[in-house]
């Protein structure tokens, strides 16, 4: 599979609908789809920096970092705002 726009369009439609209606089980859900998604594509990068230059394979690292730590960051504190 390569064209995964509408593969990411889709599971940004539940991260929003998530977002909006804040239900925990859908807001805990989207974020674990999410992290699946930057997690394995962090890691596809991570590892294809070859042929980039420096500072491509020192920044595209870091900014698809920011993409895990974010949704696993909101990930834990659902987890501690138990209400």
């Amino acid at each position: 599979m390569r064209d995964l726009g509408a593969a990411t369009l889709s599971y940004v439609l539940v991260l929003a609908v998530a977002a909006v209606t804040m239900e925990r089980r859908l807001v805990r859900t989207a974020l674990v789809a999410n992290l699946v998604f930057t997690v394995s594509h962090f890691v596809f990068h991570a590892t294809h920096l070859g042929g980039l230059p420096r500072a491509d394979a020192i920044v595209q690292p870091l900014v698809l970092a920011v993409g895990i730590v974010i949704p696993a960051a909101l990930l834990v504190l659902s987890v501690r705002l138990r209400s």
